[in-house]
C-alpha cells in the first residue's frame, strides 16, 4: 500500500505531484486520475513537494536530507543538492522559478540556485528545526515556521529577517502566503 506525505498541484491544475514514503515522486492526471509518471527520488521518504511557478520543475524534499529538483513533463532530474544535516521538511520554489527554499531539521533554511550558478545561501539558523517555508507571490518575503515556534519573515532581496511572530503553543509545521 502506497503512503503519500505530501502532494503539490500544478500551475495550471491539470496535474497533482505526489511525494511517497518510498522515496517516489508520482504524478498523476487531475482529470482521470491516471499516473503519468513515477520516479525514484530519494533513498527514504518524501516530506514535501512544490511546483515552479512557470510549471516547468518538480523540487522534492527527503528524510535522506537532500532536496531534488525534477522537470515536471517527465520527472527527470536536474539538480540534485545536498548540505542539510536533518531531515528537509519543506521545499518551496521562488516567485520566478530561478532558485528553492528548503527548510531542515538542522535549523535551517537554505536558498539553492537552480543553475549551479552559486552555493547556496543561508537564510538563517536556529537551534530547533524549521518544518515549513513559503514564499510570497511577489518574490519579496520568505516565511519560515518550526519547532521552535516561532513563525519569522525574511525579506529575499535583501537575506534579512524582518519580523518574529511568538505566540504559538507548539511547533509550526505549515505556513503560506496569501497572494
Amino acid at each position: 500500500q502506497m503512503v503519500f506525505n505530501a502532494c503539490a498541484m500544478t500551475v495550471d491544475g491539470s496535474a497533482c505531484i505526489a511525494g511517497c514514503g518510498d522515496g517516489s515522486i508520482r504524478l498523476f492526471d487531475a482529470a482521470s486520475g491516471a499516473e503519468r509518471f513515477s520516479v525514484h527520488a530519494h533513498d527514504q521518504g518524501v516530506t514535501s513537494v512544490a511546483v515552479s511557478e512557470d510549471g516547468r520543475f518538480i523540487a522534492s524534499a527527503g528524510q535522506d536530507n537532500a532536496v531534488r529538483v525534477a522537470q515536471a513533463n517527465d520527472g527527470k532530474e536536474t539538480n540534485t543538492f545536498e548540505g542539510h544535516e536533518g531531515t528537509v521538511r519543506a521545499v518551496a520554489f521562488t516567485s520566478d522559478s530561478h532558485s528553492v527554499l528548503s527548510a531542515s531539521d538542522d535549523g535551517t533554511v537554505r536558498l539553492w540556485p537552480l543553475d549551479g550558478s552559486s552555493l547556496p545561501e543561508l537564510l538563517g539558523s536556529s537551534e530547533d528545526g524549521v518544518s515549513a517555508v513559503a514564499v510570497s507571490a511577489d518574490g519579496q518575503y520568505v516565511v519560515r515556521g518550526g519547532w521552535n515556534s516561532l513563525v519569522t519573515v525574511w525579506s529575499l532581496p535583501r537575506r534579512a529577517e524582518l519580523r518574529r511572530m511568538e505566540g504559538h503553543e507548539g511547533p509550526v509545521h505549515s505556513v503560506a502566503v496569501s497572494p
